[in-house]
């Protein structure tokens, strides 16, 4: 099935001081223009919950219906991580109660469904190291469901669902001092690793049928870091070309409507970061220009995209220089800002996902009286 809902990034356990970004700032950016012409035409903040003491961060979204979302993080409460879930039931946004461990600490990255009693969330638990985590909503609760390991340390970035008997899961491992990339696949009865020989992180994934799915993220090499694509093409994970401007380029989200059309996006830096989004179009990657509000050298970076339509794409960051969060829109022919909340300090919009051209949500975290605060904007 197509999934324009999503948006995917890699990350660790966090400090405290996570969301400490640069910049001072907080509002509406002054680049940003008016809203490009869509059926979603405005974003505004949504209240969204944020039950921990030290730090709340939203890293993930996946929007089923108007009516029915869900969003996972984490949050920190005296001085451990727990995971954080909650749920739009198309009024407001409600927690999810998650069962944890005795000792240990949980950090969701990724959500995807496939329908609403059929929903993915995955990450890392810190238990006498970093291992991969996997649990599953049935409609009435979250279970946890064994997933594989390897190396010294291994950890979940990403999920795509397919169907029931078809979901893929990307992340990395390493070994000494080595990354590897990590996928694996979920035939409906387990979760198995996926042989792939590509070394590097990947942070993303986006599948439309069996027979097509993307992974991206980077690689680091003697002299850089460059982006990294994987494409699946029903009988194994392949390395695609793709473009990798400067010295240093990361791919952080991809989304794709087809086997034609797909889209990832990241940061790279000449000089310093600035948006990088790159498009699939059937045969090859190419960049596609993207705006920058925080200016050349302002350290824009995107983090999460997602697709509806070859004519109907966001992309979300953030904008360090202006502490500003970043939302662009596709309309088919070019990239452009649109306005975004930010509501206090170290602003930050990570994940985006739509159901429909008319029914989106990004969501993220912010810093507010010396505590990290989820963010969640809605556009309608």
């Amino acid at each position: 099935m197509t999934h324009p809902r999503r948006s995917v990034r890699r990350l660790a356990k966090v400090a405290a001081g996570s969301l400490v970004l640069a910049g001072t700032l907080a509002g509406l950016s002054p680049a940003a223009v008016a809203a490009p012409a869509a059926s979603c035409q405005s974003w505004s903040g949504a209240p969204v919950l944020s039950p921990g003491d030290e730090v709340n961060v939203l890293n993930s979204v996946t929007v089923l219906s108007a009516c029915n979302a869900w969003t996972v993080g984490q949050i920190r409460q005296d001085g451990n991580d727990f995971p954080l879930v909650e749920h739009w039931n198309g009024t407001s946004w409600k927690t999810s109660p998650v069962t944890q461990s005795p000792g240990a600490e949980i950090v969701l990255a990724s959500v995807d469904a496939v329908s609403p009693a059929d929903i993915w969330a995955v990450g890392s638990v810190f238990s006498s190291g970093q291992h991969t985590f996997t649990m599953h909503w049935d409609g009435k609760s979250w279970t946890q469901i064994d997933s594989p390991n390897r190396g010294t340390t291994s950890q979940l970035t990403g999920v795509s669902a397919v169907s029931a008997h078809d979901v893929w899961a990307v992340g990395n491992s390493t070994t000494g001092a080595d990354d590897h990339t990590l996928i694996e696949h979920w035939n409906g009865s387990a979760w198995d690793i996926v042989k792939t020989s590509s070394p590097g992180d990947l942070t993303g994934v986006a599948a439309t049928s069996a027979g097509n799915a993307w992974a991206v993220g980077n690689v680091q090499t003697s002299t850089s870091i460059e982006t990294l694509i994987l494409r699946w093409n029903g009988g194994k994970w392949v390395k695609a070309s793709s473009p990798s401007p400067g010295a240093g380029a990361e791919l952080t989200s991809v989304a794709a409507t087809s086997a034609s059309d797909a889209w990832a996006v990241g940061f790279a830096s000449p000089l310093a970061n600035q948006s990088l989004v790159l498009h699939w179009n059937g045969h090859k990657w190419s960049r596609v220009k993207s705006p920058n509000p925080g200016g050349p050298n302002g350290g824009d970076r995107l983090s999460g995209v997602t697709a509806t339509s070859r004519s109907s794409a966001w992309a979300v960051g953030r904008a360090p220089s202006l502490d500003q969060t970043i939302i662009l829109h596709w309309n088919g022919k070019s990239w452009a800002p649109a306005p975004s909340p930010s509501p206090g300090l170290s602003n930050q919009l990570v994940s985006v996902a739509a159901s429909s051209s008319s029914s989106a949500w990004a969501v993220g975290g912010f810093m507010s009286n010396g505590s990290g605060q989820a963010l969640a904007a809605h556009c309608c």
